[in-house]
């Protein structure tokens, strides 16, 4: 219990150190497999539908915002139930809270920008894009030989914040992600489908 829980914290420090640690990228990804599977099965449901709820959403707009908050309710109830379960087991509710939290807002990014491949593609594996983007960063992060510490924070490794404001700064960044892609979204992806 106590290595999954340091896990969540994000990979180890030796990871960065000159040579990747797959394994340890590999499972600390793992945690997060189960919401991606369900945020995969969800949008692929949509698929059959989506012009339907489209049109009856009337504004091109209702629809991705619907989309959205479906994506990021699952994302965030996927946390709270993880954040329960452990506090029942470990019972340390206000650090495990703050690891989750920067883990949940980076999740919810990707999130987001799955909705956003899917919505552009209308291809049920864009959940596989993004975990292959999300190992293939953290693989090239953690092998930067200068400031990859300072990065894998961004990837919502919490054990690389060193203080208050740069988790704040973190978790700033990765909510500001979130409101970008929501709200220019819409714009990108109705001008892409007309074509």
């Amino acid at each position: 219990m106590k290595e999954f829980f340091a896990l969540l914290s994000g990979i180890d420090a030796s990871g960065v150190r000159g040579e990747v640690d797959y394994r340890a990228i590999s499972l600390w990804l793992s945690a997060t497999l189960p919401l991606y599977t369900i945020v995969g099965f969800w949008l692929f449901s949509l698929k059959q539908p989506r012009n339907y709820l489209l049109y009856r959403s009337a504004l091109y707009k209702n629809w991705w915002n619907r989309l959205c908050r479906g994506v990021l309710i699952r994302t965030a109830a996927y946390f709270l139930i993880l954040w329960a379960a452990f506090c029942v087991i470990k019972g340390e509710p206000k650090e495990l809270a703050e690891i989750l939290v920067l883990r949940m807002l980076h999740t919810m990014l990707l999130s987001t920008a799955a909705a956003a491949i899917w919505e552009a593609t209308l291809f049920s594996g864009s959940i596989l894009c993004v975990i292959v983007l999300e190992y293939v960063g953290a693989a090239v992060v953690s092998y930067l030989p200068v400031g990859g510490e300072n990065l894998l924070a961004f990837w919502g490794m919490s054990r690389y914040v060193k203080n208050g404001k740069e988790y704040f700064f973190s978790c700033a960044v990765s909510a500001a992600g979130i409101a970008i892609i929501v709200l220019l979204a819409p714009r990108i992806l109705k001008r892409y489908q007309r074509k």
